[in-house]
């Protein structure tokens, strides 16, 4: 993990967990609202993304991605905002874990040169917080 942070890469900050029985149906747009109407996001924040079982509709995961390069320096301040954000949905959190990215790129052969372009263009992409907080 260490050289994913030396070189820039994306990480991702992820929470699995179990909701409350009635936060089921609001945990997308919960979730989306507080972090939308955050006046201050941590460092380094890009974008995130909330999964929710097809099988249990109260399993949920929260996954936030994150510049690497100030990533683990400040990773227990991420942990710590995240939970707040999990606190008025959560009954049970299952675990969280930090992770390294890796783009696909569409079953596309692709060079060592233009693989650190979709890097870049992935963070671009990331970056944009309007993306995640459209209306």
């Amino acid at each position: 993990m260490g050289d994913a942070v030396k070189v820039g890469r994306i990480m991702a900050l992820r929470a699995d967990f179990v909701m409350k029985p009635e936060a089921a149906g609001q945990i997308q747009a919960g979730i989306e609202e507080t972090i939308c109407g955050m006046k201050d996001h941590p460092d380094g924040f890009l974008h995130g993304m909330v999964l929710v079982s097809d099988q249990e509709a109260r399993l949920g995961t929260l996954i936030t991605f994150w510049h690497g390069r100030t990533f683990e320096e400040t990773k227990h301040r991420k942990i710590r905002w995240m939970q707040r954000i999990l606190a008025p949905f959560l009954d049970r959190c299952v675990r969280v874990q930090t992770q390294s990215t890796y783009f696909l790129n569409g079953g596309q052969e692709v060079s060592l040169e233009s693989r650190g372009a979709s890097y870049e263009r992935a963070g671009s992409l990331l970056e944009s917080e309007g993306a995640f907080c459209a209306n």
